[in-house]
């Protein structure tokens, strides 16, 4: 996340870190597949469930934009499964202690892949050892927001109105220790603001109080605010990536507004359980490849501001492995996890 120790300085009380954590709450079956395996007819197989989080989060939004394009691809049902709260980590237990034959597939990112390892408590699975990574899927730009009444245009008044009303200002996410948390929780650790962290079952819903002036701020999707910042319902502040997203090329990002270093590109991808046939997962892989160059699927993702990547199994790792390394070191300054 940071280009260095030194990129941001640390000094928020122990006690107000505390406040913020507490406060407020495709194929289906082994035996059907299209490329040969044997045992049961495809005629017989079962609908291919693929695991998203709550409706309206990111990932069952890219599930339902691919899901025509697998359809068609695996000439079989799929079912898109909605399994919400925890930060996508139900949703991944899900996927975790299912049957390895290919029928459950999720769609997940650095939040139940990657974060949810450095919490520090018994999730249910491990991130890193439990699942098969089939490929990556899509990336899609971040922002920080605030309630539009709020009189706060930039992160540099943000920092003033917060040191003037030291635990008074909110911010919403979807869970401890996910990209919405850690976004805002960057700033705070950098200018050293005590901000009062309200948990919700997912962003969708910690946006929705933010419109409805419940809370002061969230860090979410720019595809989900930027429809509700033209509208007026809210004002966005920046953009998280390392570059500036060409949904809104105008709005500047955090590290040009002082947090020299830091970026937050979230990316999302397909998982299985452990131990699936590797012919599966490649026939996953040609899948999505069909998927990524069809045209309605493209046009699609670009109407709702996702970009698809090649859906290339070592892109997905190499996330993986560099969010690990980047989110690690502010994980443990925020006492997610025990330091070693």
């Amino acid at each position: 996340m940071f280009e260095s120790d030194n990129a941001c300085a640390i000094a928020a009380p122990k006690s107000a870190h505390r406040r913020r954590l507490c406060a407020a709450g495709l194929i289906a079956t082994g035996a059907g597949f299209s490329f040969g395996l044997v045992g049961r007819s495809a005629a017989s197989a079962r609908a291919i469930r693929l695991i998203a989080q709550e409706p309206g989060a990111q990932t069952d939004s890219i599930a339902r934009l691919i899901l025509p394009a697998l359809t068609t691809a695996f000439k079989q049902d799929i079912v898109v499964e909605n399994h919400g709260g925890a930060g996508g980590r139900i949703a991944a237990r899900i996927v975790a202690t299912a049957n390895p034959d290919g029928e459950t597939v999720g769609i997940g990112g650095a939040n139940n892949l990657v974060l949810a390892g450095l919490l520090g408590r018994d999730i249910g699975y491990d991130p890193t050892r439990d699942f098969t990574h089939i490929c990556a899927v899509a990336r899609v730009p971040f922002a920080v927001a605030v309630r539009a009444s709020l009189a706060i245009h930039s992160v540099d008044e943000l920092v003033r109105h917060a040191r003037a009303n030291p635990g008074k200002l909110t911010f919403g996410s979807a869970g401890v220790g996910g990209s919405s948390h850690l976004a805002v929780e960057a700033i705070a650790q950098n200018f050293q603001l005590d901000l009062l962290h309200v948990p919700f079952r997912g962003s969708s819903l910690a946006t929705h109080e933010v419109v409805a002036e419940r809370i002061d701020l969230v860090a979410t999707d720019l595809n989900r605010v930027l429809p509700l910042a033209k509208a007026g319902k809210l004002r966005l502040l920046a953009a998280t990536g390392a570059t500036r997203a060409k949904l809104a090329p105008a709005l500047p990002t955090l590290h040009e507004q002082g947090l020299s270093g830091f970026y937050l590109d979230p990316w999302y991808g397909l998982y299985a359980p452990k131990r699936i046939d590797p012919a599966v997962a490649a026939r996953w892989q040609a899948a999505m490849q069909e998927a990524f160059l069809d045209r309605a699927t493209q046009a699609r993702a670009e109407a709702a501001g996702i970009e698809l990547v090649q859906p290339q199994p070592s892109t997905l790792l190499t996330w993986i492995e560099t969010d690990l390394n980047r989110f690690r070191t502010l994980a443990r300054r925020l006492e997610l996890q025990s330091v070693q």
